[in-house]
C-alpha cells in the first residue's frame, strides 16, 4: 500500500503536499497548482462545484478513489492578492479497505458541501 502523501503527488503532479494531518481527521493541503487544476489519476466519484455568495471564487469538491485510498478534497484559489495558484484543501480520506462507515462519511460530505448554492453536482 502506498502512502496518502505518494498517493496526491500522483493525483496533483504539479502541487506541493504540505501538513497532511492524519491525526486530524486526515486533513491535508497542495499547495502550487497551476489554475483551474483537476485530480488526475484517479476515479472520481462525485464531485459538486458552487459559487458561493458575494462574487467569491468558485470552488469544486471532489471524492476520489485511487487503488489504495478514498479522498475527499476541495479545490480552489488562493486569495488573488496573494498569488494567481489554486490549492487544495482536503477533509479527509480512508484506506479503501477501511469500514464502509468511513467510506459512507466522505462519501455524504461529498453530496452535500454546498447544499445552499449548488450551481453544478455531478454523481458517478
Amino acid at each position: 500500500m502506498i502512502n496518502i502523501e505518494d498517493t496526491l503527488a500522483q493525483i496533483f503532479p504539479f502541487g506541493v503536499v504540505s501538513g497532511c494531518r492524519p491525526d486530524k481527521g486526515g486533513s491535508f493541503e497542495v499547495l502550487k497548482l497551476p489554475q483551474g487544476t483537476v485530480p488526475q489519476n484517479c476515479e472520481v466519484l462525485a464531485s459538486c462545484r458552487a459559487k458561493l455568495a458575494r462574487g467569491r471564487a468558485r470552488r469544486e469538491c471532489y471524492l476520489v478513489k485511487t487503488e489504495d485510498f478514498v479522498i475527499f478534497f476541495r479545490v480552489c484559489p488562493t486569495w488573488p492578492a496573494r498569488d494567481p495558484n489554486d490549492l487544495v484543501l482536503g477533509f479527509g480520506y480512508a484506506p479503501v479497505g477501511a469500514a464502509q462507515s468511513r467510506f459512507k462519511h466522505l462519501h455524504a460530505r461529498a453530496l452535500t458541501p454546498f447544499a445552499s448554492n449548488p450551481t453544478e453536482r455531478k454523481n458517478v
